[in-house]
């Protein structure tokens, strides 16, 4: 895949390819409708150099790049196309057909994070002085999960995405520097206001943790460890189910890894007991 072939080859490209490759995989969706002019003064390069960039990713011109870019872009951000091909292929039972292939990405996703992604994940939460969870869209509904499943394991949990949209998400996040973590999640359709925000934390020396699907997110770009977890769906723009998986099972690493995640545990318990029924 394009982004993938960008990601690795950019270490060995000279200054104007490395700098023109953040610009593509930070903002992919600008990159992939702008003139090469533009896309020359976005990276501080020259036209020659962008020229020389597509070159390098094996294309004969600029135009034959920027026309993969937005293919490889038009497939994520066209899930109606998906739509209509599942229609023009229907199946006896579609609900468990969904199920079975969320079952599928959840395999995908466990084979391609391993044990060690988990363990440096809640290394990370454990060590920051401050834990904020970002989330727009659909990716919100699992940023949601994530500060519920998390605050009663982290001392300082902060949660960013709230009616108030990106305006009062960067309010809450004016004070994030050196020391913290960000947790920024988002999955196709990517949110521009999730990565403009982890890159401003990320500038600002805090950590992030970047958890969507796959190496052409423009979140890569920003995050300090990004959690890449599979999340094909025949229907929709992206699965929800691997994401909010794995911030169940991060939960659960913190709550039997924490020292003193009993006595946090049992403190929540306590506040809450009198509003669960038995």
């Amino acid at each position: 895949m394009l982004f993938q072939r960008i990601s690795s080859l950019r270490v060995d490209m000279p200054i104007a390819g490395q700098k023109l490759a953040e610009v593509v995989l930070t903002d992919p969706f600008e990159s992939a409708t702008a003139a090469i002019d533009v896309l020359a003064k976005t990276a501080g390069v020259s036209t020659a150099s962008a020229n020389r960039f597509a070159r390098q990713l094996g294309f004969e011109r600029y135009s034959d790049f920027r026309q993969a870019l937005f293919a490889e872009v038009r497939r994520i951000l066209k899930p109606e196309d998906k739509l209509k091909s599942g229609r023009a292929a229907p199946v006896t039972n579609p609900g468990y057909m969904a199920f079975t292939e969320a079952a599928d990405n959840l395999q995908s996703a466990a084979s391609v994070v391993g044990g060690q992604v988990f363990t440096a994940v809640a290394d990370a939460v454990r060590s920051a002085k401050r834990v904020y969870i970002l989330g727009f869209g659909t990716s919100n509904a699992i940023a949601r999960l994530a500060a519920h499943m998390l605050e009663p394991l982290v001392d300082d949990l902060r949660e960013c995405a709230t009616a108030g949209g990106a305006e009062d998400a960067a309010r809450r996040l004016h004070a994030i520097g050196p020391g913290d973590l960000i947790i920024a999640i988002t999955l196709p359709r990517y949110s521009r206001d999730t990565v403009n925000l982890a890159k401003a934390a990320l500038t600002r020396g805090a950590s992030v943790v970047g958890i969507t699907d796959n190496l052409l997110s423009p979140l890569i770009a920003v995050s300090t460890l990004p959690v890449v977890l599979p999340s094909d769906d025949r229907f929709h723009a992206a699965s929800s189910v691997p994401a909010m998986a794995f911030v169940e099972a991060l939960s659960t690493a913190l709550a039997v890894q924490a020292p003193d995640a009993d006595a946090k545990l049992a403190a929540f318990t306590e506040i809450s007991e009198g509003y669960i029924s038995e």
